[in-house]
């Protein structure tokens, strides 16, 4: 049996799963997240600021100290969109090497793609008819068309919620024309979507990662219920319902929200229009979440030796 921590370095958010492996299985052992803002006032222009980089290596230092606690000394650390187009993305990398050494690897969005899918399969049953897994994150959104026999159409948008606050700067709460000019930017951002999807005809969202699970939290505080597990459906009539309340509501209404984090709270009301825009335009009917994203895919990738640890 063996410890190793994965350690996922996003726009938002550092998450760190640290997990036991024996033979062809894997158990969770420790997950935390620290909100780092990576790519706030720079996203824009490809660069790091200097007091966001400090926020980055502080969160490390975080999840190092949690790995020394838990016994774990080998991780595999990846990072994502603001550090994937930063121009000073390599002074990241050689703090974090020299500080904790970690091995930061900068992968692109075919990648984080493929690693999202491999997570989302653990957690549910695909079968023939094509599914459509999307990864909100801070800088960019993963789109992968699938079925059982594999991704059939992946790619990677410039459309995180980080970078879209950013570009659009909406009202709080959001205004009809804060919402107009984000929908146009959308339909003209998600034409090669909208193209795979004539070709890969998908009626189901799989939505992995943070916001989803925030949308699910706030749906289950609702209802009463909790989580089935590794996946559970969020009706379409509820996503409606939830969407129309990130538009009417400001911050402060939002934060009071059972189920709301203070860490997405600022961003909500863009997601839901990511989510709302494929429900809308694109003849999407049913939502799930799948509680494993790109962390539990990169689990499997270690599993399946195509991730060496060093």
């Amino acid at each position: 049996m063996s410890r190793v921590a994965v350690i996922d370095c996003g726009t938002n958010t550092f998450n760190i799963l640290i997990v036991e492996i024996e033979n062809d299985s894997w158990k969770p052992v420790f997950s935390n997240k620290v909100s780092v803002k990576l790519g706030k006032g720079g996203i824009g222009q490809g660069v790091i600021r200097a007091d966001r980089m400090a926020r980055g290596l502080d969160a490390l230092m975080v999840h190092h100290h949690s790995m020394m606690n838990l016994g774990t000394s080998k991780s595999a650390v990846f990072a994502t969109s603001a550090l994937r187009e930063a121009s000073n993305a390599i002074q990241f990398i050689n703090k974090a090497r020299s500080m904790f050494g970690m091995e930061v690897k900068v992968i692109d969005g075919e990648r984080e793609a493929e690693l999202i899918f491999e997570g989302v399969k653990q957690t549910m049953d695909i079968g023939q008819d094509y599914i459509t897994v999307m990864d909100i994150g801070g800088g960019s959104t993963e789109f992968i068309i699938a079925n059982q026999d594999g991704i059939a159409w992946k790619h990677s948008f410039p459309l995180g919620v980080s970078r879209l606050f950013e570009q659009i700067q909406p009202n709080d709460p959001f205004l009809p024309d804060d919402s107009k000019r984000l929908e146009k930017h959308l339909h003209r951002v998600l034409e090669p979507l909208q193209a795979a999807l004539k070709q890969f005809p998908s009626e189901t969202i799989v939505g992995s990662s943070g916001s989803f699970d925030t949308l699910l939290d706030m749906y289950n505080s609702h209802v009463g219920q909790s989580s089935n597990g590794l996946s559970d459906v969020i009706p379409i009539n509820a996503f409606r319902s939830m969407h129309a309340d990130m538009l009417k509501l400001d911050r402060d209404q939002r934060l009071k929200i059972p189920g709301m984090l203070p860490l997405r709270v600022d961003f909500m009301p863009i997601s839901t229009h990511l989510i709302n825009y494929l429900v809308k335009h694109l003849n999407y009917k049913k939502i799930h979440r799948s509680a494993y994203a790109m962390k539990e895919g990169i689990v499997k990738e270690i599993i399946d030796g195509k991730i060496v640890l060093e």
